[in-house]
């Protein structure tokens, strides 16, 4: 399902043929790819990720990606790197995407800067990701889910439960969607807009740095 979670997060920003677009916590590729696609074989993608083995998978898609596009005015490349740490000048990007990484950052409200430093004036920031869930009958029963099943499958299936449980601590240890939005307020973004992709504990955030 995470594959229509990214394509309806994109949806909610503009992303235009020639644009220069950064990609966060690129991981195998996935939303880099994604992104690709939509700027119509001019521009270019740099997906970010500090994960070798996930970079060297990512570059093995690009060749089979790039066997597929006719067009030399397409740009994709892999960097790695941390969302704390961009190694990027200032003002290179028109757009910064990520999926499902700001959630995982040490220091989110450094990576946060970060972003907003190597945005355009005007550029737009999309952020994916898990909320904590609400304090309702539904953000119940999704902790007993995250607690239970999650960390059951996880324990069948690769026969270990370390990764569930980093899952549970992180989703629900991390911001309402309020809070975060808050946060992007704090570090200089405008026109914030969150929207829910899956009830309420996947959204995607807006964010835009003003022309300055």
């Amino acid at each position: 399902m995470d594959g229509l979670w990214r394509k309806r997060a994109l949806s909610h920003i503009n992303i235009l043929p020639g644009m220069r677009i950064l990609d966060i916590g690129a991981g195998t590729g996935k939303l880099t790819f994604e992104v690709a696609e939509r700027l119509d074989s001019i521009g270019e993608v740099v997906g970010l990720d500090p994960c070798d083995a996930m970079l060297e998978n990512a570059q093995n898609k690009l060749e089979r990606f790039s066997s597929l596009c006719d067009s030399s005015d397409l740009a994709i490349r892999f960097v790695k790197g941390k969302g704390e740490e961009l190694p990027f000048d200032s003002e290179t990007f028109d757009v910064v995407v990520t999926s499902f990484a700001v959630r995982n950052m040490t220091d989110m409200r450094k990576g946060l800067h970060e972003v907003f430093r190597v945005l355009v004036s005007g550029g737009n920031l999309m952020i994916l990701d898990m909320c904590r869930p609400p304090s309702n009958l539904f953000g119940s029963l999704y902790r007993w889910y995250l607690r239970n099943i999650i960390g059951l499958i996880a324990t069948l299936c690769l026969g270990e439960r370390e990764s569930s449980s980093y899952l549970e601590s992180s989703i629900l240890q991390f911001l309402i969607p309020e809070e975060l939005c808050d946060v992007l307020r704090e570090k200089g973004f405008t026109e914030i807009h969150y929207y829910p992709i899956f009830f309420d504990i996947i959204g995607a955030y807006i964010g835009k740095k003003p022309f300055l």
